[in-house]
């Protein structure tokens, strides 16, 4: 037998055992997932929730997944198992803990009811504003702060009812040059619940788009 033929047959001796063995390691078992939508009370989508897995298979990570404009979340590559997922909203607060069975292959359906936000006197949700919008005229709202300090305006998101409006605080300028005074936002935090005094604007215009709210007052209450 030739030299190189001893060779190939070594190889090949070596080398199958190896590939054998990293066949049977890629059969791993298959795994899940999770989705459903957070409402309200009245059935309206709840945005911006946060939903996660707090327990479940041991040393499972914590995974999460934010809800969108319909409500809807979806978390995936989840293994099999009997898991605790909660609700958290945007200052971290837990609001809803609840039971899922995920089994391999399948999408299991979890849906959370939140319920409705204790509404300040004399105020609107931002749903409420939006759903019969009052432009240009003196309104008061309130909800939840977030993503100020994260956009490049001086802006930042409320949300309450499951809808959310961009609230500016300061470069308000109306179309013929006039400027609004800037509204004081220090001690004001991602997730804190307050109250917004203010104009939603109308059609839009040189230097506004349909829907920002202006922000006359800012008041946070107490929690």
């Amino acid at each position: 037998m030739k030299w190189y033929m001893i060779v190939i047959l070594l190889l090949m001796a070596t080398v199958l055992p190896f590939g054998l063995l990293m066949g049977c390691g890629a059969r791993q078992e298959g795994t899940g997932g999770i989705e459903g939508a957070v409402t309200d009370t009245d059935g309206k989508p709840v945005v911006g929730m946060r939903v996660l897995i707090v327990s479940g298979t041991t040393g499972f990570p914590e995974i999460a997944a934010e809800t969108n404009e319909d409500g809807y979340y979806q978390i995936g590559s989840v293994p099999p198992g009997t898991f605790a997922v909660a609700v958290h909203d945007r200052k971290g607060n837990r609001i809803g803990l609840e039971s899922v069975v995920v089994r391999s292959g399948d999408i299991s359906s979890l849906n959370f009811v939140i319920p409705a936000e204790e509404k300040p006197q004399g105020t609107l949700t931002v749903a409420e504003l939006l759903e019969d919008p009052v432009y240009e005229t003196e309104v008061t709202i309130f909800g939840t702060v977030g993503l100020l300090g994260e956009l490049n305006c001086p802006c930042f998101e409320l949300t309450s009812g499951g809808q959310t409006v961009m609230v500016w605080y300061d470069l308000m300028v109306e179309n013929d040059g006039t400027q609004r005074p800037t509204v004081n936002v220090v001690g004001i935090n991602n997730g804190d619940r307050i109250i917004v005094t203010g104009e939603l604007k109308g059609e839009g215009g040189t230097y506004y788009s349909k829907d920002d709210f202006w922000a006359i007052a800012i008041v946070v209450p107490l929690q």
